[in-house]
């Protein structure tokens, strides 16, 4: 009978150390699984931020793409204005071919005024001369304005510089407009010698008017 006591005793024993054992194993498996989520929830946690980091760079590309875009229509535009200029040119230059010829043929018909209209296209050549130095002296100016409205452009916003900068660019377009349209009504005013130079002095005085104009522009823009 003691025997089977302590057999009973050993058995009993034997399953409480499988219970200790099953316990610390449950135990453990808990851990596992707390570890588990941890590292899920940094996982995640890194997802968030690179998914963060890459809508930050995305947008900065495209803010990059929009001001690309925006000095490309800059030059463009730029361009645009310099072949209208080229245009200009190349017209005052028929213009004056128009007027050498029309010389010619008065100088064929009139041999007895010979004397007096080569003064007179002496007089009108050497206005023609002043009026292309005036006018290169605008186009400078132009450039050196665009120049500025440049510089102001990349420190400011894009949008409100540019609207100045085509209110600008159509009063000057208005002004050259203006002086051709003077120039083609002194074409057909050669036969008045006494009336052309009162003309002629106007025409000087209104581009000399317009030049400080355009001078008082520039020092504005420049201080700004």
């Amino acid at each position: 009978m003691i025997m089977l006591l302590l057999l009973l005793l050993l058995l009993l024993f034997l399953l409480l150390l499988l219970l200790l054992l099953l316990v610390l194993l449950v135990l453990l498996l808990l851990l596992l699984l707390l570890l588990l989520l941890l590292r899920a929830r940094e996982g995640a946690s890194s997802l968030v931020k690179i998914q963060r980091r890459a809508d930050e760079t995305q947008q900065q590309q495209q803010q990059q793409q929009q001001q690309q875009q925006q000095q490309q229509q800059q030059q463009q535009q730029q361009q645009q204005q310099q072949q209208q200029q080229q245009q200009q040119q190349q017209q005052q230059q028929q213009q004056q071919q128009q007027q050498q010829q029309q010389q010619q043929h008065q100088q064929h018909h009139h041999h007895h005024h010979h004397h007096h209209h080569h003064h007179h296209q002496q007089q009108q050549q050497q206005q023609q001369q002043q009026q292309q130095q005036r006018q290169q002296q605008q186009q400078q100016q132009q450039q050196q304005q665009q120049q500025q409205q440049q510089q102001q452009q990349q420190h400011h916003h894009h949008h409100h510089h540019h609207h100045q900068q085509q209110q600008q660019q159509k009063q000057q377009q208005q002004q050259q407009q203006q002086q051709q349209q003077h120039h083609h009504h002194h074409q057909q005013q050669q036969h008045h010698h006494h009336q052309q130079q009162q003309q002629q002095q106007q025409q000087q005085q209104q581009q000399q008017q317009q030049q400080q104009h355009h001078q008082s522009r520039t020092c504005i823009y420049t201080l700004l």
